[in-house]
């Protein structure tokens, strides 16, 4: 996976997006794999040498797009906001 990080960082060189000026399908199918790669441990991959990548990335994670659908919830509390389901009637 390395290599290919490698190879996403060169086609990145001098383009906004994988394959141009506009964001692509590509860049879209693309982007949950970077996206929970580079999560796993952030720390690690912010200082790999892939600045294209890492700019790719950021791209999106700054967008107003990406932030209207990838909306952060509180983590869930059930002691705060109990969900009761109840099973025994239909």
């Amino acid at each position: 996976f390395y290599q290919f990080l490698q190879k996403l960082n060169v086609q990145i060189n001098q383009k906004r997006w994988l394959f141009g000026n506009n964001p692509t399908i590509y860049d879209y199918a693309t982007l949950p794999f970077i996206r929970q790669f580079a999560n796993v441990d952030r720390s690690w991959f912010d200082v790999q040498p892939w600045p294209n990548l890492q700019r790719w990335l950021n791209s999106f994670l700054v967008s107003n797009k990406f932030n209207s659908i990838m909306y952060k919830y509180d983590e869930w509390n059930n002691s705060i906001n109990p969900i009761i389901i109840d099973f025994e009637h239909n």
